[in-house]
Parts: C-alpha cells; structure tokens; sequence
C-alpha cells in the first residue's frame, strides 16, 4: 500500500512539472512571437518614414535594451538582405549617439532613458518607438500597445514635426491614436 502512495505521489509530481514546463516554454513561445511581430513592424515601419539620408546607405535600426528583439531583427535583417534591401541593426546604449540611426527602440525599463534618447532622437530625425505606456506623452514617436488580443501601435504626430521626419499618410491611417 505505500509502495503505490509513493508511486502515485511521484506520478503527480510528474504531471505537475510536466505542466510547469509546458507553461515555460509556452511562455518563451510567446515572448519569442512577440519579438517576431515587433520586429515586423519596425522594419515595415522604415518604408513609411521619410528619411533626409542618401538612399544607397543601409536603414539602421538600433535596439536598446532587449536582446530578444535585437536577434529578431538580426534573422529578419538577412532575410530582406537576400531580396535587395539592406538593413544594419546595432545594440546600443542608452548613453550612445544616435547619429546615423534611422530608428531606435527602447526596450522595457529603461524609462529613466526616454527624455535623453528622444532629445538625441530629434537632433538627429531618428525614429523612436517603445512599449511601454506614456512614451508619446514623452515625446516618443511610435508605441506599441495590445488591443483585442493583437499587437498595434500608436503615433504621436503633434511631435513628428519636431523629429524632423515625414510620416506617410498609409502609417497615420493604420495607427491607433
């Protein structure tokens, strides 16, 4: 009789840690997907931008703060490579010079950052874009945000004037705000 409470025991404790780890990597799925899709939309967000830059030069995009996204960008950057588009994507920092940078996302965290990136970001017409809530109200030009269940962003057009960059008519349709 206790033989089969402990292997009854075990086979619980087996279920359990099966769940657990299946919610892991759902989870790191999602993160992952999450990734994917945001690096989706800032390389789309490129063609939508006007840019007073030579247009032999590369897009660079730079990433501050999540590796995730960096990576994502990295794979999806080679992809584009192979159909004629040429994309660099930098990790920096938050203390970095945004010169020579079209786009830049600032990643979960690092909201004591926002105001010196976007001052940097506007002497130099780069594009920014974050998830975090109250980054337009910042100054910031693009935030991602969930609604229904679908990754979307808003634009912050009172401030494109001050990036010192056109924005097609086609992203203000699609944003949200």
């Amino acid at each position: 009789m206790i033989h089969l409470k402990t292997n009854i025991i075990r086979f619980a404790g087996l279920l359990l840690l099966g769940q657990i780890l299946g919610l892991a990597s759902t989870l790191q799925a999602q993160v992952l997907h999450d990734d994917s899709l945001r690096a989706n939309y800032l390389i789309r967000f490129v063609d939508f931008v006007r840019f007073e830059r030579p247009t032999n030069e590369p897009t660079t995009l730079a990433v501050l703060g999540s590796n995730g996204l960096y990576q994502e960008l990295s794979k999806l950057a080679e992809k584009k490579k192979a159909s004629g588009r040429d994309f660099r994507i930098i990790e920096i920092n938050a203390s970095d010079s945004l010169e020579n940078i079209d786009l830049v996302y600032v990643g979960t965290g690092y909201k004591e950052h926002w105001k010196e990136v976007i001052d940097k970001a506007r002497v130099h017409s780069v594009v920014t874009v974050c998830d975090e809530p109250g980054f337009l109200d910042t100054g910031g030009l693009i935030e991602f945000l969930i609604q229904k269940n679908r990754l979307r962003f808003s634009l912050n057009l009172e401030e494109s004037d001050a990036y010192k960059i056109g924005v097609s008519s086609k992203l203000m349709q699609l944003s949200v705000r």
